[in-house]
Order: structure tokens, then C-alpha cells, then sequence
């Protein structure tokens, strides 16, 4: 089970290096996951690129661009939940008898 999670994980440009990979058997069929993952900050930034853009000529002093790095940084933990979220479902297809999967981003 862990070799095919640790294949998801190499398809996804996002993780940087699995920091843990835990696994517990609750019956014999059923897998508990616990993820310790770190993400490539640059690849979300890279999603965010054309916003970045438009964003940038409205930044004209420190308190516009605290305004944008606020928005910026609500766009990267929502892009991150989402990329989480499609590594479960992958995880979940891949080994279907892993029913939790905890994900901590380190």
C-alpha cells in the first residue's frame, strides 16, 4: 500500500519530498494514512502567475501590496486545500482499503 501512495505522490509536481509516511491497519481490510508532506511553494505560485500579473500595476505603495499578499496568500492555502483534496481521491483509487487520510503539510 505505501509503495502505491508514495506513486501518487511522485505524479503531483507540488510535493516537494514526503517527509512521513504513516500507515495503520484498523482490521484487515481497512488502512489509516497519515501524511506528512512538503509542497513546492513555487509550483502554487507558478498556478497564480496570471493574477500576479493583473494584480501588480494596482500595487502602488507598502499598503497595496500588503492588500495583494493577503489575497495572495488566501489564493495559495485554498490552492493547497484543492491539491490535497485531489491527492486523497488518487490516494482513495489507488488503495482503495485506506479509508482516513491525514494530510499535514510541513
Amino acid at each position: 500500500a505505501q509503495a502505491r501512495i508514495r506513486e501518487v505522490l511522485r505524479r503531483h509536481q507540488t510535493v516537494e519530498e514526503v517527509v512521513e509516511l504513516k500507515s495503520r491497519m484498523i482490521d484487515t481490510e481497512t488502512y489509516d494514512v497519515l501524511l506528512t508532506i512538503e509542497f513546492e511553494g513555487h509550483r502554487f505560485a507558478e498556478r497564480l502567475r496570471g493574477k500576479l500579473e493583473a494584480a501588480y500595476p494596482d500595487i502602488e505603495d507598502v499598503d497595496g501590496f500588503v492588500r495583494y499578499a493577503g489575497e495572495f496568500a488566501d489564493d495559495v492555502i485554498q490552492l493547497l486545500g484543492d491539491e490535497i483534496d485531489v491527492i486523497e481521491a488518487e490516494i482513495r483509487e489507488a488503495v482503495p482499503q485506506v479509508k482516513i487520510i491525514d494530510i499535514e503539510p510541513n
